[in-house]
């Protein structure tokens, strides 16, 4: 346990204090003084327990996650934009074969 507090750059102190191993009485009691800094360390092994990844590797997988979203967005934007080429591109082609109709029928009366 204390090496995984290591690895999660965690305080030693209060990683110390937190697994119950004896500590310095001076930093036992500013342990005490400020729960927040204990709570705050036992967040960032808390989170180890929970995922079983650091919390550089969540964040990765958090960074990833919205690359992902992104390129979906991105994805659907060009699907969408290819979808409208194409149905550009069918209206102008039908014009294209209406005036040839009508260039025919003009000059084929002649």
């Amino acid at each position: 346990m204390i090496t995984t507090f290591y690895r999660l750059e965690a305080d030693i102190v209060s990683a110390q204090f937190l697994t119950g191993h004896s500590v310095d009485h001076n930093r036992y009691l500013q342990i005490m003084k400020a729960p927040e800094r204990a709570e705050r360390e036992w967040s960032k092994y808390r989170q180890f327990l929970d995922s079983g990844v650091t919390g550089e590797t969540q964040e990765k997988i958090q960074q990833q996650g919205e690359r992902i979203e992104d390129l979906t967005r991105q994805l659907a934007d060009a699907e969408l934009r290819r979808t409208q080429t194409i149905e550009l591109a069918q209206t102008l082609l039908s014009k294209v074969e209406a005036m040839e109709a009508k260039m025919k029928a003009h000059w084929g009366s002649k």
